[in-house]
Parts: structure tokens; C-alpha cells; sequence
């Protein structure tokens, strides 16, 4: 028997550390980032199509027998069930990995950034306050969550 295949689906506001524990795996990396941000900045106008590619490609991947990882802030449940459903329907439960290091957190890491690559904060803000939504509203049949990879 080969691996075991792996579904992550990552949720956590712009700043949180999504990507950083993204890139320390080996699993297929699904982030519609890769679409909408380039050296002139963001792209809202992408995002519709951005996000399509990107569950496109956990599709894919979780198709082909590869681990995906989902990589976007995932803040809402419009913004995760697709992914949980998909996993599901490749008989994956999904690992569902929090990443809530705080607001303050968030917005220091984010000035960090390059100016190209910042999130403005009130888009920040609204992802946390989402998130914290998200979590108090979470569905008892959904996967459990986790803080731990």
C-alpha cells in the first residue's frame, strides 16, 4: 500500500502563516495567490477565476492519489465547504489547520511585506473577525479542527 493520501485545508487571516507551513510540505500546493499577486501587487479582478483554478487543482491532485494542501485564508463557510466536500468525496477527511497567531500578529507580519505583497488591514481585519465567526458557527458533521500539523 502506498501513502496515505491527505487532504489540508489551511484558515487563517493574511499575516497568519498560512504559506510558511505550506511550503514545508510535500503535498500538491493549491493557493489562489499564485494567480492574483505579482510583482505590480494584487489582482482583484482574477479572483473569480483564481479561486476556480485552485479547486480545480486540489481536485486534481486528490484525483491523481497526491496529498493538497489548501493554501488561501478559507475564512468563511463559503470559502471552505468546497474543499471539505471535495475531500470528502475522495474519501479524505480533511486535516482542518487553524492558524490564529491574533490580530496584532497578523498586521505586524503583513507590514512586513513587501509593498507589492501587503494586504490592506482592513482586509485583514475582516478576514480575523470571519474567521472567529467561522469558528464559533463551525458544523457539528464537519471535520474536527486542528492547530497542530
Amino acid at each position: 500500500m502506498g501513502p496515505i493520501m491527505k487532504a489540508v485545508i489551511m484558515v487563517g487571516a493574511s499575516g497568519s502563516g498560512k504559506s510558511t507551513v505550506t511550503v514545508t510540505t510535500n503535498h500538491t500546493i493549491c493557493s489562489a495567490d499564485l494567480l492574483t499577486w505579482d510583482a505590480d501587487g494584487f489582482h482583484p479582478d482574477r479572483l473569480g477565476k483564481a479561486h476556480a483554478q485552485c479547486l480545480r487543482a486540489f481536485i486534481e491532485a486528490l484525483n491523481s492519489g497526491q496529498s493538497a494542501i489548501c493554501d488561501n485564508t478559507n475564512c468563511s463557510i463559503e470559502e471552505i465547504s468546497p474543499y471539505i466536500a471535495v475531500s470528502r468525496a475522495y474519501g479524505v477527511e480533511p486535516l482542518i489547520l487553524i492558524l490564529d497567531p491574533g490580530l496584532d500578529v497578523c498586521l505586524a507580519r503583513n507590514a512586513e511585506r513587501p509593498k507589492c505583497r501587503q494586504v490592506p488591514n482592513f482586509a485583514v481585519e475582516r478576514q480575523y473577525k470571519n474567521m472567529k465567526k467561522l469558528l464559533r458557527d463551525w458544523p457539528p458533521f464537519w471535520p474536527k479542527i486542528t492547530t497542530e500539523f
